[in-house]
């Protein structure tokens, strides 16, 4: 589990400090490791492709309503895609406890806009002015789209917290 963590963390900085070929290569590895050793591959796809699907819709429509700008001149933001890859693993391992609780959408909520901030602080991405309702809107939507991912995969885990 906490491999899991680090091994996302070290895709993470590796993705915002590293080279386009730098972030493909790290998390092309990184998923590879994962799916070979996850057991349940059907669920673990599934988690994969809803959050990257969700996560990267959600990003394009910031950058695009012009909340948040990527700094990539143009280009497509390929690193942005790999860290929705290395988070999506995480979920089923690393905050899978978390995951069975309400907290999720408060923690999500939460570190969904310090990572971006961190990432700007880095200069790869900035929020927009004013920055105030990028954050709070990145923060509501986060502890949204982690209710919805709660709901959709964790339910044997609600009902056996709910007893």
């Amino acid at each position: 589990m906490w491999v899991n963590g680090l091994l996302f963390q070290a895709v993470w900085f590796t993705c915002i400090l590293g080279s386009t070929v730098a972030a493909v290569l790290s998390t092309a590895s990184f998923l590879v490791l994962h799916l070979y050793m996850t057991q349940k591959l059907a669920k673990e796809v599934q988690i994969i492709l809803v959050t990257v699907l969700l996560g990267f819709s959600v990003d394009m429509a910031f950058s695009t309503a012009g909340f948040i700008q990527f700094q990539e001149n143009g280009a497509f933001p390929y690193y942005l895609l790999c860290l929705w890859l290395a988070f999506a693993t995480t979920l089923y391992h690393s905050s899978s406890k978390l995951l069975s609780s309400n907290l999720i959408a408060l923690i999500g909520g939460a570190l969904a806009p310090l990572s971006y901030f961190a990432a700007q602080n880095m200069g790869k991405v900035s929020y927009t002015a004013p920055l105030y309702k990028g954050i709070i809107l990145h923060a509501l939507l986060w502890a949204g789209i982690m209710l919805i991912i709660r709901v959709k995969f964790f339910k044997k885990e609600i009902s056996s917290n709910a007893r």
